[in-house]
């Protein structure tokens, strides 16, 4: 069983139906990767971890200038892409459907032991799983179920705007205006996605930050002020891994397992990485070759830069550019090894 269809969730069904299991996928959403609710960075290490159709791709970028509070700026050579996350979701799910899962909409009302309980068109159901993957986001029913939580979110939003000029490089600002947050600019060919994060308490300052924000970079002649082409937002986790992220017949991986990347806010690539270890363990798991217990130790070591910097300086501002840099080689490094 996968709750959630997004990146973890697609990527765990494939890893598993692909290693023969029978695997059904819970989303809640209507229409996969609708609404819209990133940026769409992944870096471009990516494409050795996981296929995704070249069309998911709205621009490639060469990587990251920082902005500190303090007046300096830093630059992460991280090159990546931009993708288009609504078809990115769409090409994840059609291959776990190609590896013989099944995709059943519906919203979970309710996680006992290996039973899942969820409502479908006013009528409720009840099936039982093996291995139960939570990968329905920070504020998932099943790290609820396991009394995990997310101690700390930001909430965001986010607008896309239609571009004056083209930009190689994506930009994080850590602006105290922000109050512990951070504004972002993401070209993505024609067009940007612009927003702002704040830590919950100060979720009422969003949309006067990115009113601001908008008219900055308006002034700067980047973007057409009047010409926002859509909103989005949400919660993304901040915390780190919640504990636990196993328990008995589950398991969390996404945003539900608090994998957001602590620098940049993207979680697509710790979305994959972390669905594909949970589908790969549930599968061990159930041919009698492994077990569960070792999940967060695993998923700690995958998502090692993660966890370290979010562990770190990052609250306290400093050294924040050699936090980046460091934060992607362990990554490239991991990667090779």
């Amino acid at each position: 069983m996968v709750v959630g269809c997004g990146p973890a969730g697609a990527s765990a069904a494939a890893a598993c139906a692909e290693r023969g299991l029978s695997v059904l996928i819970i989303d809640r959403k209507r229409s996969v990767g609708v609404p819209l609710r990133s940026a769409g960075y992944v870096p471009a290490r990516l494409r050795r971890r996981a296929w995704f159709d070249e069309s998911c791709i709205l621009q490639a970028v060469e990587g990251f200038r920082l902005f500190l509070p303090d007046g300096r700026t830093a630059r992460a050579e991280a090159p990546g892409y931009i993708l288009d996350r609504t078809r990115l979701d769409k090409t994840l799910t059609l291959h776990a459907l190609e590896c013989g899962a099944d995709l059943a909409n519906g919203t979970v009302v309710g996680v006992s032991g290996p039973k899942v309980r969820f409502r479908r068109e006013g009528r409720e159901a009840e099936v039982e799983g093996g291995v139960i993957i939570g990968a329905d986001g920070p504020r998932s029913a099943v790290g609820r179920a396991i009394g995990a939580t997310q101690v700390e979110c930001m909430v965001t939003a986010q607008a896309e705007v239609g571009l004056r000029v083209p930009f190689s490089a994506a930009e994080v600002r850590f602006d105290r205006q922000c109050i512990g947050g951070y504004m972002w600019f993401f070209p993505s060919g024609r067009t940007a996605r612009v927003g702002v994060g704040v830590p919950a308490p100060h979720a009422g300052s969003l949309r006067g930050l990115l009113s601001s924000f908008l008219g900055y970079l308006s002034g700067e002649g980047r973007i057409y002020r009047e010409g926002v082409l859509g909103y989005s937002g949400g919660p993304v986790p901040v915390g780190g891994l919640p504990s636990p992220v196993q328990s008995g017949c589950a398991l969390l991986a996404g945003d539900a397992a608090g994998c957001a990347d602590p620098v940049t806010g993207s979680g697509i690539y710790a979305a994959i990485l972390s669905g594909t270890l949970a589908g790969r363990m549930a599968s061990e798991a159930l041919s009698g070759g492994g077990d569960l217990v070792g999940y967060r130790r695993a998923l700690e070591r995958v998502l090692r830069y993660k966890t370290e910097a979010l562990a770190g300086r990052l609250r306290t501002w400093e050294d924040l550019g050699s936090l980046a840099e460091r934060a992607w080689r362990v990554a490239e490094y991991e990667e090779e090894h």
